[in-house]
């Protein structure tokens, strides 16, 4: 039901898809030159560039790019991400709370919650956060897979725990530095 407004052609009333569409031109550019870890971008201040991905979130960027080289554009690319990102992230949340409780309608209702949280629906609607969207996928994700280390002692685990944890911090490094606490 919330991505519903996201089906309309073009942007919608959001604050920041133009903006990262306009960043992820350059990233794309970048990209193009040879450039792996891109960091300049030279469209900001006045043509003189800075290295706004030095500090930024890359991973979006490196999606968008994806999909931009299959032929979407950049807005249509950050929607999908932001798309398919909040319905991973309430199936994260479903398999970690059910995980944890053994309990499948607790999952149900606490994914429910997640996905309808005011905070979670404000970044993908006004404020369009590509990191933070991205950063509530794999934050349960990471707490999903440490129960399954926990409890199977599996490599494999192990293995997409560190993954994930890596996807976390190149979505956003600030909920990544909190989350690495717990």
């Amino acid at each position: 039901l919330p991505l519903i407004s996201m089906l309309r052609p073009g942007t919608y009333e959001s604050g920041d898809i133009s903006i990262h569409s306009t960043f992820a031109i350059t990233f794309f550019e970048s990209l193009k030159e040879g450039n792996l870890f891109p960091v300049w971008n030279t469209y900001a201040l006045n043509w003189y560039g800075y290295p706004l991905f030095l500090f930024a979130y890359p991973l979006p960027y490196y999606f968008v790019s994806i999909l931009h080289l299959i032929g979407f554009s950049f807005i249509s690319g950050f929607k999908l991400i932001a798309a398919l990102s909040y319905i991973f992230s309430g199936l994260a949340m479903y398999l970690f709370v059910k995980e944890h409780t053994k309990k499948i309608m607790t999952g149900f209702i606490a994914a429910i919650f997640y996905l309808f949280a005011p905070y979670h629906l404000l970044d993908l609607h006004f404020r369009f956060a590509i990191g933070e969207i991205l950063a509530f996928l794999f934050l349960p994700l990471c707490f999903y897979l440490m129960e399954k280390i926990q409890f199977t002692r599996s490599y494999i685990f192990v293995f997409l725990l560190s993954i994930s944890m890596g996807a976390l911090i190149l979505s956003h490094q600030a909920i990544s530095l909190v989350a690495s606490i717990f």
